[in-house]
């Protein structure tokens, strides 16, 4: 958290400042598409440059949420922590023994029906996946970037 509280460090005492990371700003933004609005039970995964992020929502509540690094994510590792948060069995353990930063759980929805995925890398989650059966969207909420930022992309 250097790097925003050297952005704290430049605003006036006196200004109110809200700083997020953008793997978070990102998930929760999403809230504002359309498709994903009109859910009031939803997961929303962010597939980040660096790191993957799952709320499990309950209109404005957070349920539970993980964090980890999308390179070390493979498509049944993801689907797996999706549906186990879903189902409020992922644990800290599951997520650190892979290597990620962990897991939080409040209280699990498993009736959950809706995904939204949005982030720079979701071409690499799409390709291979199949939603549950009893899930009834499938939305990528906002427009893949991964051709221009993703991490197959050489930037030196």
């Amino acid at each position: 958290l250097t790097r925003m509280q050297a952005v704290a460090a430049t605003a006036p005492e006196d200004l109110p400042l809200l700083l997020l990371d953008t793997g978070p700003a990102a998930a929760l933004g999403a809230r504002d598409d359309s498709q994903v609005a009109r859910h009031q039970q939803r997961l929303i995964l962010n597939l980040g440059n660096m790191h993957t992020l799952c709320f499990h929502l309950k209109e404005t509540r957070i349920r539970g949420l993980f964090e980890h690094h999308t390179h070390l994510m493979t498509t049944p590792r993801l689907d797996s922590m999706v549906e186990r948060l879903r189902q409020g069995s992922l644990t800290n353990q599951v997520v650190f023994d892979g290597e990620g930063h962990g897991c939080y759980i409040r209280e699990s929805h498993p009736d959950t029906d809706f995904l939204a995925v949005t982030g720079g890398c979701t071409t690499h989650f799409q390709a291979a996946h199949v939603p549950p059966a009893d899930m009834k969207e499938f939305q990528i909420a906002f427009r893949d970037r991964s051709a221009l930022i993703g991490n197959d992309v050489d930037l030196e």
